[in-house]
């Protein structure tokens, strides 16, 4: 979901009851954000989205098709969208791509 000025985009609602969960849940987080105002510091901090190059950059390129993709590179654009799942990368799990695998988790967590 993003929540502009004067809108909002929202996308994968199942139906319209979910809609309106995801909607009510945003009304008493904005209303809460509010009541609690005096206490919240402000973070200005503008958050850059990862490309696709830079999750490419952490993956192993073997291309082995392990995710069901067909290439390190599909399987990167697919993970950034969030249609795949790190776990999926088999090779990432090995000892050789902690670092990566680490630098990767750490970019999906921020996103959430």
């Amino acid at each position: 979901m993003v929540l502009y000025p004067q809108s909002l985009t929202m996308a994968k609602a199942v139906d319209r009851a979910d809609a309106r969960q995801v909607l009510e849940w945003l009304k008493d987080l904005i209303n809460g954000t509010w009541e609690n105002r005096d206490s919240v510091t402000p973070n200005y901090e503008k958050k850059i989205r990862p490309s696709v190059p830079q999750f490419y950059s952490w993956l192993p390129r073997t291309n082995c098709r392990e995710c069901g993709e067909a290439s390190c590179w599909a399987f990167a654009a697919m993970l950034l969208t969030g249609k795949q799942s790190i776990e999926n990368c088999r090779p990432l799990f090995t000892p050789e791509y902690v670092k990566e695998r680490e630098a990767i988790t750490g970019v999906l967590d921020a996103l959430l």
